[in-house]
């Protein structure tokens, strides 16, 4: 509670306290506030629910921060239950029990407003939490103090039990985002690899598209050469083939041409 809040709240006792001795009356509540802090997380989701004698009275979504502020009344028995999905469930036992000689004295001054705090943790299959279906402690009127307080008892023996087991849930805490750490690494080293691969994959498919190109360029040179090549042949072939007739006519001819010449002689 900061220094403002301290004077308002002081006002106002001041000013109850002066109610009641003018008119008789007595305060029958007290207020209960905190925070509620979860553990590396944030207070999305979360739920406070009060219980009355065993009956479920209200239900409250704590601010961003966390802060939460309840009226109780005297002479009941209150049960807050603090939870969020995936995280222990904590309940704190609040009994507003006080006598009637206490509350009933004229010198009577209001109960100042009591300030706890709870911290929720993650669960883990691994780690037993049944714990925790016990409150993480009670809170009662003590006649010592005159005013309300833990019960020092059940809860320094609840204390014990509880750090053991959020010590487990640290070390399992731990031990995950060593995990998810790790997790993280192989699954960079994962996406490396694969870009790796891609464009090892690209490269090849580029020199193989450049081998294709040049071996459909080769085809294509191959096959316009032996069109050119079966073209020359032809014309080789046709100008043997003309030769060779115009010899065998030559060689026809010839013959007739002497004894054309042998006759002219003669005559």
């Amino acid at each position: 509670m900061n220094s403002s809040n301290s004077k308002i709240f002081l006002l106002l006792s001041i000013l109850t306290f002066l109610f009641i001795n003018l008119n008789g009356q007595v305060v029958d509540y007290v207020v209960a506030y905190g925070k509620l802090k979860v553990e590396w997380g944030n207070t999305e989701n979360t739920l406070i629910t009060l219980y009355e004698d065993g009956e479920e009275i209200d239900d409250f979504a704590p601010e961003k921060n966390g802060k939460f502020q309840f009226s109780l009344e005297l002479n009941h028995v209150y049960m807050f239950w603090f939870e969020k999905p995936g995280h222990v469930t904590k309940k704190v036992q609040f009994d507003t029990k006080v006598a009637e000689s206490v509350t009933s004295d004229p010198e009577f001054i209001p109960f100042p407003d009591f300030d706890f705090n709870v911290t929720l943790f993650e669960t883990y299959h691994d780690v037993d939490t049944m714990f925790f279906e016990n409150p993480v402690g009670k809170i009662q009127y003590s006649a010592s103090a005159n005013d309300f307080d833990w019960d020092k008892d059940y809860t320094l023996e609840i204390q014990r039990s509880m750090e053991k087991i959020e010590t487990e849930i640290r070390e399992k805490h731990e031990q995950k985002l060593k995990d998810d750490d790790e997790n993280e690494r192989l699954a960079e080293q994962q996406d490396i690899k694969e870009e790796q691969d891609r464009k090892e994959a690209e490269r090849i498919a580029k020199q193989q598209a450049i081998k294709d190109k040049e071996a459909k360029k080769e085809k294509e040179r191959l096959a316009k050469q032996k069109v050119a090549d079966d073209k020359k042949k032809n014309e080789e072939a046709e100008k043997l083939a003309k030769q060779k007739a115009d010899n065998e006519e030559n060689e026809r001819i010839a013959p007739m041409f002497v004894i054309e010449k042998v006759s002219n002689s003669i005559c």
